[in-house]
């Protein structure tokens, strides 16, 4: 069974909305970041921005999915045609793999933070590299 056509659009809106807010929270944290490592002093900001980045981008990647396996079994199309494609490769292959990877990438910069109780420099290192992942493939077209 898969999700009905409005269910559909609606999940695709709030998956396009929510990613404003995961973007304002890496605004947001590359600040911080940036602040913490020149300076060399933190504050209590680093322990919820990085809970609520680790809630909204979990919500992220679970509505893509979502988004993602409905598409998959609303429409019976191959592997061959969507990589023929160009805006449903970016869609469903380029897009999805990038933002899973980005997931992963600050996970793993959360869990470096959490058990150093600090922002280490290779907790800003993956921290950054998943801010770059994201842009890399963010649908910047969608945007305007």
């Amino acid at each position: 069974m898969y999700l009905s056509n409005n269910y559909i659009v609606w999940l695709f809106q709030f998956h396009f909305y929510i990613a404003f807010f995961v973007i304002l929270f890496f605004i947001i944290g590359s600040i911080y970041v940036l602040y913490v490592k020149i300076k060399g002093t933190s504050f209590f900001l680093d322990k919820i921005l990085f809970f609520f980045m680790a809630i909204i981008m979990s919500v992220q990647v679970i509505i893509g999915f979502l988004l993602m396996s409905s598409f998959f079994l609303m429409n019976n199309i191959s592997v061959i045609e969507i990589l023929e494609q160009k805006n449903k490769r970016y869609q469903l292959i380029e897009h999805p793999i990038m933002m899973i990877i980005s997931f992963f990438l600050f996970i793993l910069s959360y869990i470096e933070f959490n058990k150093k109780g600090k922002i280490t420099n290779k907790a800003a290192f993956l921290f950054f590299l998943s801010l770059l992942t994201i842009f890399i493939r963010l649908p910047f077209h969608l945007l305007i």
